[in-house]
């Protein structure tokens, strides 16, 4: 249940690092990944809508929900041993959610954009799927990630659905991104 949270705001970007901020998400989120890894189902991501501004700057939020105030502080000790992290990021304090939270909730669901490697169809129908999805994801405006993977080595996209939703009444299960999944939706409050 998600009780307790914090930002993770990436520091003025663009002239800075040279990175966009879909780039700068994707470094937070690859340097996310092994310790949500870690402590499976622990931590939800989010990305606040607020933060548009941040964004369009070239910068980018995160936000992660935990249900207790020591998975929060274990995984900001972890940030803040990585060199990126200090100095490219801030971490926020962290905050709780109201008890009388009455407010919007909205699931974050990886929407997957097959490759064309991945993509079993010849001829004309090949890589169809994917110009489809790809659309979708720029008609909906969906938020990304670029990401870059340590086991492969590969840099791929995550495209991630926002869905307005209720709030859980089970167990949330994060995946190791910290989203959910097809079998597990839960949401998040959407605070500003």
């Amino acid at each position: 249940m998600p009780r307790v949270y914090f930002d993770i705001e990436a520091l003025a970007a663009a002239e800075d690092t040279g990175m966009s901020a879909p780039a700068l998400r994707g470094r937070m989120l690859t340097l996310l990944h092994p310790l949500f890894a870690a402590k499976p189902h622990t931590y939800a991501l989010a990305i606040p809508t607020g933060r548009q501004a941040v964004c369009d700057r070239g910068g980018g939020a995160l936000r992660v929900f935990a249900s207790s105030r020591d998975d929060l502080d274990a995984l900001a000790a972890s940030l803040s041993g990585l060199p990126w992290m200090r100095d490219y990021a801030r971490l926020h304090y962290p905050a709780s959610v109201p008890e009388n939270y009455a407010g919007a909730w909205v699931a974050f669901r990886r929407y997957r954009v097959p490759s064309l490697k991945s993509d079993r169809r010849t001829g004309a129908e090949a890589g169809q799927l994917r110009q489809r999805r790809m659309q979708t994801v720029q008609k909906e405006k969906m938020d990304y990630f670029i990401v870059s993977s340590k086991t492969t080595e590969q840099r791929f996209t995550l495209a991630v659905r926002r869905e307005s939703g209720s709030p859980p009444q089970a167990e949330c299960l994060p995946n190791s991104y910290g989203l959910c999944s097809a079998h597990n939706v839960f949401c998040v409050p959407d605070l500003p």
